[in-house]
């Protein structure tokens, strides 16, 4: 019998990771893997006090800076740092 599967899966979008420094996980990535960094955003602040508890289930008073990277056509990788 063969095992289940998900009409509409084809690919996965990316994958994601926190980090504790952003700026050194996104030199690891392109120096050991060859990695092209795409964009980086932030840092991201919730000014009405709740928003990050919410969404990300963090400290209310967390900011998050993100950057995406590339690892060959369509591997993308999106590291936070919290």
């Amino acid at each position: 019998m063969p095992a289940p599967t998900l009409p509409t899966l084809r690919a996965v979008a990316h994958v994601a990771y926190t980090v504790p420094d952003l700026d050194a996980a996104v030199r690891f990535f392109v120096d050991h893997f060859g990695a092209e960094l795409v964009f980086t955003d932030g840092p991201f602040v919730d000014e009405t006090g709740d928003g990050m508890r919410r969404r990300l289930d963090v400290d209310p008073r967390a900011r998050c800076t993100i950057a995406m990277i590339r690892i060959g056509k369509h591997h993308n990788v999106e590291l936070f740092e919290y």
